[in-house]
């Protein structure tokens, strides 16, 4: 991604994603199985994450980004 944080946060507002921010995790961090009352978009900026729902698993890397309705049940794993 060539966005700054920013300017990231600010397209997410405009596309309506007004619960945006720049999440920075360590290596290996797990997020157990959650929901979110509203629709996540996830964009990964730098390094990789797993994200597992009941039917899909599947590696997002730099660049990738994924939409996770609301209240659909995931985890993820940054790499």
């Amino acid at each position: 991604m060539t966005f700054p944080e920013n300017e990231l946060v600010k397209k997410l507002k405009e596309e309506g994603f007004f619960n945006s921010y720049v999440q920075k995790d360590n290596p290996n961090k797990v997020y157990e199985m959650h929901s979110h009352p509203y629709q996540t978009k996830l964009i990964v900026k730098y390094g990789e994450i797993m994200i597992s729902t009941k039917t899909l698993e599947i590696t997002l890397k730099s660049g990738d980004s994924m939409l996770i309705g609301s209240y659909h049940k995931h985890s993820a794993k940054d790499g």
